[in-house]
């Protein structure tokens, strides 16, 4: 039986979710935008975490933070970490996905340990003895119908809740090493892998490799706009599928570079694009057009982009960053006040503030008149921010190099050890 509340509640203050690229991560729970002292409590392997490297984050219907590291999953309710025993293999085994059901049980895939469903109570675990086709679980998802769907290194395999069905090569699926799943609107499910792209409707597989069109069959990304296309992110440019033929996106006809970074689609329906070397890439029907530095950007390395609620968009380039709207590009540099010129991430929230993570800088934010920084003297133990997310609750989470860290409502510092245990944390 796991040390975990059985039967959920939610927080007072919901975790947002969000998927971290980065090694460790932290949390910042509150926010004000003169605030010039911050608090900072720092989790890792010490004092709550099963370990440092978190592969997969998860929030639950009822706003609990499933954190899967490589050392075992933990649950954050809002207050502390809620640690299983262990006995259980959760605990110990390094954590590859996460996934909730309809029905709220708690699907965890595991690194060479198969499948585990939590119900809120019990635990149920399946693996090759039981029907899995493999112990190594990449992904997991839930059809209409409630069936589930689990890529595997070995397969696809759907469960009824009774029994497992498998399916591979054997039947008809391009690759058996899944990388991804996901249905789309029309409940069509889309298979990713290391040898090209599989569609399931439930009868026939339909397979697309490089012979069909597809760039690479390695694909890492599959998203789905607000057309119905897919679009699929390849380390040799970007793959269109509009239901019947792929469109490329490449250096030979119209990229400036293969290195894609980040796709966003704007309010308008534009796709725009972060691209390593090419600036940012905006593609609107079938024309490409682009911003470099010969327009006003500071870089052509572009790591990151958004858009604000003034739809304006912020730009993170490796020479500061960049605020454009129109034909107006307006750049902050480290003349400006940015600590840090490369920026790797940024975000928005609510309030009107971008935040950006810079590479050994720190996190900073704009307030509309200045930039501020937090910093290593405010208690970061790491200086290189991979990621940022705000939740509509004004929840800040980075993805960092090292553990997470807590700012807290009174902007003072305390020490962290002090701060974890005062609020239950340790």
């Amino acid at each position: 039986m796991p040390e975990i509340n059985t039967t959920f509640r939610r927080p007072k203050s919901l975790i947002t979710l969000m998927k971290v690229l980065s090694l460790c991560l932290f949390l910042i729970t509150a926010y004000s935008s003169d605030a010039q002292r911050y608090n900072l409590s720092i989790f890792n392997n010490t004092n709550g975490l099963p370990g440092n490297q978190v592969n997969k984050l998860f929030q639950d219907s009822h706003g609990q933070l499933w954190i899967g590291t490589m050392n075992g999953i933990t649950v954050y309710d809002g207050f502390k970490f809620n640690n299983f025993d262990k006995n259980n293999p959760i605990s110990i085994n390094p954590i590859k996905t996460i996934f909730e059901d309809k029905q709220g049980n708690v699907w965890i895939g595991m690194i060479r340990k198969g499948i585990c469903k939590f119900n809120g109570t019990t635990f149920e675990f399946f693996n090759t003895s039981t029907g899995l086709l493999s112990d190594n679980v990449n992904s997991i998802t839930e059809d209409k119908d409630g069936n589930i769907w689990i890529g595997t290194s070995e397969g696809l395999n759907k469960y009824d809740g009774k029994k497992f069905q498998s399916y591979t090569t054997l039947r008809g699926l391009v690759n058996n090493d899944i990388s991804g799943l996901k249905f789309d609107k029309n409940g069509l499910l889309w298979i990713s892998s290391i040898g090209g792209i599989s569609t399931f409707n439930s009868i026939d597989f339909k397979n697309y490799t490089t012979e069909n069109g597809l760039l690479s069959n390695i694909t890492y990304d599959i998203f789905e706009d607000k057309l119905g296309k897919i679009w699929f992110s390849t380390y040799l440019g970007i793959s269109v599928f509009d239901g019947k033929t792929f469109k490329n996106y490449t250096t030979s006809n119209g990229l400036l570079t293969d290195r894609i970074e980040k796709v966003i689609e704007n309010t308008e329906g534009k796709k725009l694009f972060a691209s390593y070397g090419g600036g940012v890439g905006i593609i609107d029907n079938d024309s490409i057009s682009y911003l470099t530095v010969d327009e006003g950007l500071p870089s052509n390395i572009v790591k990151s982009i958004i858009q604000d609620y003034e739809g304006n968009y912020w730009i993170g380039t490796w020479n500061g960053l960049c605020k454009y709207k129109g034909d107006r590009f307006v750049n902050f540099t480290q003349d400006d006040g940015l600590i840090n010129n490369n920026i790797l991430s940024i975000a928005s929230d609510s309030l009107g503030n971008i935040w950006f993570g810079t590479l050994t800088g720190g996190v900073s934010f704009f307030d509309g008149k200045s930039i501020k920084t937090l910093g290593g003297e405010s208690g970061l133990k790491s200086s290189t921010i991979w990621s940022i997310y705000i939740s509509k609750n004004q929840e800040y989470w980075f993805g960092t190099t090292n553990g997470p860290a807590l700012l807290d409502k009174n902007f003072k510092i305390h020490p962290s050890s002090s701060f974890l245990r005062q609020f239950g944390y340790i």
